[in-house]
């Protein structure tokens, strides 16, 4: 899935929202230390009252919410294991939904040594995909469904224990301090979830598995391959750090502004045109496509490419995706961070950026527009 598909879906968890049904939800309370299950519920969610079913509609959409890569990760099945996967279709088919899922909430409590107590909560829903209008059409028909997707999603959650406090007694008119009974779900940071199957475009994907992350670049292992048995991928932060490993093994520990520059402007053109192609697929780059990067960016040695990138990836099938290794082009991604001073410029602007010597000493360039303002004051412009 995409970013287009993933926020399609995610705009959809909303009260009175025809198009987005969830069927029914199973609850379990489970204690930290013992693993006991000490609650099990399961109830059709339209039974639940508003505020309830408001505060399970945001944790639920919390899931699909986040970076690609980061703390959200389409995942495949784990090759040639087909456990996790017909476990989840089991699941979704099922009529009984609390029964079925006894298994998964099994695995969950086995693989995984959650810090508080925790609740499980599991729905089966369905996103029904609106006919697209044709140019010169009115809104008659607009609500006919062209896709219908049944999809299950799985939110782990924190127990968090209410500290003591001073309250304000009304009734009786005085202060308290107050000793809770309570505990608070913690809906709005879940520690694991999933949603099955994937859906891109119109198509339902059940060869593959969304996965959310509270932690971003740091996936639960144990979660991943001892719950839903699928095969754990890099991170966009390790695919950012393997791709400048492999800049640093072509070029030297040095590189030219210019050319950092015209090869973040090479890979941002890429994205772009994947997204006004609306594909699918986040564009990659392989050894073959990083060559064209380099060789168009000013890089006139890469004789140590095809090596390096063995080396680094340790396969030389593997892809690095574009927007995994490219910062965010427009916004002022890029830290720069010295004992004297830090700032934060765009990808797009590292080519009015020099690293320069003058009197001796190292000093850092930069192409501004407008003059610098100190304490209100302007600084005197130099002929350097």
């Amino acid at each position: 899935m995409n970013k287009k598909n993933l926020a399609a879906i995610r705009k959809e968890f909303k009260m009175d929202n025809h198009r987005f049904q969830i069927d029914e939800i199973c609850s379990v309370y489970v204690k930290q230390e013992s693993k006991d299950i000490i609650s099990s519920e399961k109830t059709l969610f339209a039974r639940l009252d508003t505020e309830h079913q408001e505060l399970l509609l945001k944790n639920f959409k919390r899931i699909l919410t986040g970076p690609l890569d980061t703390k959200v990760y389409e995942l495949d099945f784990i090759s040639g294991n087909n456990e996790g996967q017909h476990l989840l279709l089991g699941i979704l088919e099922s009529h009984d939904l609390k029964a079925d899922s006894d298994k998964l909430i099994e695995k969950i409590l086995e693989q995984n040594n959650y810090e508080t107590d925790v609740v499980i909560n599991l729905i089966r829903a369905e996103y029904s995909k609106p006919a697209k209008k044709r140019k010169g059409e009115d809104d008659a028909g607009m609500d006919d469904v062209a896709y219908a997707f049944r999809f299950l999603m799985c939110s782990v959650n924190k127990v968090d224990q209410p500290k003591r406090a001073l309250r304000y007694d009304f009734e009786k008119k005085g202060f308290k301090v107050s000793t809770p009974m309570d505990v608070i779900v913690n809906l709005s940071a879940p520690l694991d979830g999933f949603m099955f199957p994937c859906f891109n475009e119109n198509s339902a994907d059940v060869n593959r598995v969304i996965y959310y992350s509270q932690a971003p670049n740091c996936p639960n292992t144990a979660f991943v391959e001892g719950v839903i048995h699928c095969e754990l991928k890099l991170t966009a932060s390790e695919e950012k750090d393997k791709f400048s490993q492999i800049i640093k093994g072509v070029v030297g520990e040095k590189i030219q502004p210019e050319i950092m520059n015209n090869i973040y402007s090479k890979i941002n053109e890429q994205i772009l045109a994947s997204e006004e192609e609306e594909e699918s697929d986040i564009p990659t780059l392989g050894v073959k496509n990083i060559e064209w990067v380099l060789r168009n960016s000013g890089v006139e040695d890469i004789s140590k490419l095809e090596q390096v990138f063995c080396e680094i990836m340790e396969k030389d099938s593997i892809e690095l995706k574009a927007t995994s290794i490219l910062p965010p082009y427009e916004s002022k991604s890029i830290k720069i961070n010295s004992s004297i001073v830090d700032i934060a410029i765009s990808p797009k602007d590292l080519k009015g950026l020099k690293q320069v010597v003058r009197d001796g000493r190292k000093c850092l360039l930069i192409e501004i527009d407008d003059d610098i303002i100190v304490e209100g004051l302007k600084l005197n412009t130099e002929n350097y």
